[in-house]
């Protein structure tokens, strides 16, 4: 009951026992119910569906009620803009478990229960729900994170390769370059985060709102800014090697390279957009450290090994290089850094307010 409760998720309870019995059980169970908050079926019958509806905020027990109110009380909330569970064992509970956005039946419950229903509930533990509203959150984010990662390097490599063809300048990657990268380098770390775990706030947030996009305006921030900052390092250091006269196929190493490491070392501050690097255990998801592992070699590999240097025509580079390419990785995961704060901080005082304005 606390989990659901710090999780912005509301219990209320409908059941045909007498209000008293009702109120006394939910009290008993932790589930809070105000004083005003109760309504019988009797007197439900005497409000329109509208007033219902005006009504239904203001509800937590609903006594002494059958099928047909049961309904009534689902569209009630649908119709007020909340998702509605409900959780139901007989056949009378059938109507409303088919009306909910999702019916759960109690793995005691009757055969016409379990058919009508989207999930049946085995150990009929509420702890269960719970435990499934974390790991759906969960992968949300994660969703979340692959969508960030994937197109902020995509947007990067469009950019640049764009700019390059704006100015009429020899193209900084060629097309085995890009695919290597998409499909090696960016693919380990990509199915990795799918294997990241739970942060401990995701069970104190509200519930998205219906109408959240997948892609919020935070994550386009952060796509637009970790492209910008990666092509503009990668143009700088494109543009100079082009002044000093450097081979075309020694440039593009750079850069093939460049776009390799950063988009293997910032993935860790796409771990989490709760917290600051600084204050994650990097260490908490080992197939990340693997996948991340694993894509360096592989980069290495086709820098390294004769004939994957023909193949993506690349030249071996040295230690001086390697630093310039770890230090545009470090640019950009501190601009990505400072404006995850900003996002946390704002976040922050929001949630302050919110307090504030609920106290008085």
């Amino acid at each position: 009951m606390k989990k659901l409760k710090q999780a912005g998720i509301k219990l209320i309870v409908a059941t045909g026992d007498h209000k008293e019995t009702a109120a006394n059980v939910a009290k008993e169970a932790g589930i809070p119910v105000r004083k005003n908050g109760i309504i019988t079926g009797i007197e439900m019958d005497s409000l329109s569906d509208k007033e219902l509806e005006n009504k239904i905020l203001d509800l937590d027990l609903f006594a002494r009620i059958e099928p047909a109110h049961k309904i009534r009380i689902v569209n009630a909330w649908k119709k007020a803009g909340h998702s509605i569970a409900m959780i139901g064992d007989g056949v009378n509970d059938a109507p409303a478990l088919k009306a909910a956005e999702i019916g759960v039946a109690l793995g005691s419950g009757s055969d016409v229960a379990h058919e009508t229903s989207d999930i049946v509930l085995l150990d009929n533990n509420l702890s269960t729900i719970a435990a499934a509203v974390k790991e759906g959150r969960t992968i949300f984010d994660n969703i979340r994170k692959i969508i960030v990662y994937l197109m902020a390097d995509s947007f990067s490599e469009i950019i640049l390769i764009a700019g390059s063809i704006l100015l009429d300048l020899p193209l900084p990657l060629l097309a085995t370059q890009i695919l290597w990268i998409n499909l090696v380098t960016d693919g380990f770390p990509n199915l990795a985060l799918t294997m990241e775990k739970s942060e401990p706030e995701i069970m104190n947030e509200k519930p998205r709102p219906k109408n959240e996009p997948l892609v919020n305006k935070e994550m386009k921030v952060l796509i637009f800014l970790i492209g910008i900052v990666t092509d503009i390092g990668l143009l700088a250091l494109y543009l100079t090697m082009l002044k000093m006269n450097f081979d075309i196929q020694h440039i593009r190493t750079m850069v093939f390279t460049a776009l390799a490491i950063d988009s293997l070392l910032y993935v860790f501050s796409i771990k989490s957009f709760r917290r600051t690097i600084f204050k994650i255990n990097l260490l908490s998801n080992k197939w990340l450290l693997v996948a991340v592992a694993a894509g360096l070699s592989t980069q290495l590999m086709a820098l390294y090994i004769p004939s994957l240097q023909r193949l993506f025509k690349v030249v071996p580079l040295n230690l001086y290089e390697w630093g310039i390419i770890l230090g545009l990785a470090l640019i950009k995961i501190t601009f990505i850094e400072i404006t995850k704060e900003w996002f946390i901080l704002k976040h922050k005082r929001q949630k302050n307010n919110t307090k504030k304005n609920s106290l008085e």
